[in-house]
């Protein structure tokens, strides 16, 4: 850690409009032991939004996210992006509709972690130009891309020929959120962004997301920290036993609010 308090971040301005970037509706899907894991779900992303997600681990989090992002086979329902249903498409697919993902564990789903950082930088694009030709990999578009994205990205030290599992936590991580936002996604989903990471990077990381909301995407984001949910999310949604359970305006979802819905408790009822 740094030694220092974690700067608080207010949600900033309206931005965008209010066209859905992501719509959902009626999703099922099942757990990897065969279980219901998503039970109908509905929520809609708009563009220039943060979405929260909130809940306890293991409440279909997870498994909302790999629908989305065509990792897991949906039961039932729709998955829509840009007016499109993408609930069945693959992942290459989903991505070439613009839809970004940072998954929840770095070193295991986000990179790979014996390959240099130039090289961790254009995973997902590593088959087309300017990054192949005729099947072969150009290594000098490669390593100037990494550089210049090494810089962005402020990933130290700033050297694109390093392997990206000997860095930091921080600088991993910037690493996949730089390589998802640098193609400019109509759609971040983003889960657990700051897990295991110091106050530096959790700001950089905090501020990124901000920088890409203002520029009128939508960001699904999916964290355990209440904190860093109230902060960031203009709207929250909560989750519990793989359904929407309620979803509130961030200036409305106090701590205790929001614990009681991810306790699956009804909220006590408002004085008349």
């Amino acid at each position: 850690m740094v030694g220092r308090e974690l700067h608080e971040i207010r949600p900033r301005a309206k931005t965008g409009t209010s066209l859905p970037v992501l719509q959902i509706s009626r999703l099922h899907a099942l757990s990897d032991r065969g279980a219901p894991a998503l039970k109908g779900v509905d929520l809609v992303v708009r563009e220039g939004e943060v979405l929260g997600i909130a809940g306890v681990g293991g409440n279909g989090q997870s498994e909302l996210a790999q629908c989305i992002l065509g990792l897991r086979r949906v039961s039932d329902g729709t998955i829509t992006v840009g007016g499109i249903d993408i609930a069945h498409d693959d992942p290459r697919r989903t991505r070439a509709r613009g839809v970004a993902y940072v998954p929840e564990d770095r070193r295991v789903e986000g990179l790979v972690l014996p390959f240099t950082v130039a090289d961790n930088f254009i995973l997902g694009k590593q088959d087309h130009a300017p990054y192949a030709r005729q099947g072969v990999l150009r290594r000098d578009a490669i390593a100037r891309d990494g550089d210049r994205l090494a810089k962005e990205f402020d990933v130290r030290p700033p050297n694109a020929n390093a392997i990206v599992g000997t860095l930091s936590g921080g600088n991993q991580q910037k690493v996949v959120l730089g390589r998802e936002i640098s193609e400019s996604p109509k759609l971040i989903v983003i889960s657990q962004p700051t897990r295991g990471l110091d106050i530096a990077a959790t700001e950089y990381v905090h501020e990124r997301l901000l920088e890409q909301r203002a520029r009128g995407c939508g960001i699904l984001l999916i964290s355990s920290e209440l904190d860093e949910i109230r902060a960031l999310s203009d709207r929250i949604a909560v989750m519990f036993e793989g359904r929407i359970v309620a979803t509130l305006d961030a200036k409305d979802a106090s701590e205790a609010r929001l614990g009681l819905l991810m306790a699956g408790q009804a909220e006590a009822p408002q004085p008349a």
